[in-house]
């Protein structure tokens, strides 16, 4: 259960990074999360009702895409801007940043 929710909240904040980036669809954030080896976190299952909360809670925008296939793509709000701030000043903050350097360099510091 614990597991569940920091996966959830972990692709939530990634997925809205990548959007930010710049617009994309949930195809497109699926393949990313596969080529950069978390295929659990690519299903289809997760990303799209994550978007959905996501747009729910005003952080994406969704529009229709260009192309043959009816698809939408999504693109952040200024809310969403401001959530990936704090979101990112709050992680890197004293002990947390030190800790999440250390996690992600894969060793001690």
């Amino acid at each position: 259960m614990f597991k569940d929710k920091m996966i959830n909240r972990m692709m939530a904040v990634m997925a809205l990074w990548l959007i930010e980036k710049r617009e994309r669809s949930g195809y497109e954030i699926m393949k990313v999360y596969r080529e950069e080896g978390m295929p659990h976190m690519a299903a289809a299952s997760r990303i799209y009702p994550l978007l959905a909360r996501m747009e729910k809670d005003g952080l994406v925008k969704r529009k229709l895409g260009k192309g043959r296939r009816t698809n939408y793509v999504y693109t952040i709000t200024k809310k969403g801007e401001s959530t990936l701030k704090n979101v990112s000043a709050h992680i890197s903050a004293g002990l947390r940043g030190k800790f999440l350097r250390e996690m992600l360099a894969g060793g001690r510091e």
